[in-house]
């Protein structure tokens, strides 16, 4: 994957990855944020999949959001307690105006 390929490089460190792909050109690779939280992509380090949603709750928009509700309280909520708490705090940053992210934020 690209996020591979950048930490090959040395551009980052693994727990940096997510914010190399925001910072290279092209913009930012929201469905390779998204694969370091789930599907076969999943990145075995917390740290990583903590720093994809600090990222996407800087991009936000709707795809974003449902990815961190998943990691949060999707069918497959992130195993890492930490994780989850990112993902409710992210929320909490995207919020206000946006309905879906306070709605997820109810169940809290």
């Amino acid at each position: 994957s690209r996020l591979a390929r950048a930490d090959r490089k040395g551009f980052v460190s693994g727990r940096y990855a997510t914010e190399a792909l925001n910072q290279s050109g092209g913009g930012t690779d929201i469905e390779l944020i998204i694969g370091v939280l789930r599907g076969p992509d999943k990145h075995s380090d917390w740290e990583v999949r903590k720093s994809a949603i600090a990222n996407l709750s800087e991009v936000g928009g709707d795809e974003a959001i449902e990815a961190i509700v998943e990691a949060l309280w999707g069918q497959e909520p992130d195993e890492d307690r930490d994780v989850r708490g990112k993902s409710a705090k992210a929320l909490g940053k995207i919020g206000g105006d946006n309905e879906k992210a306070m709605e997820a934020l109810i169940g809290v």
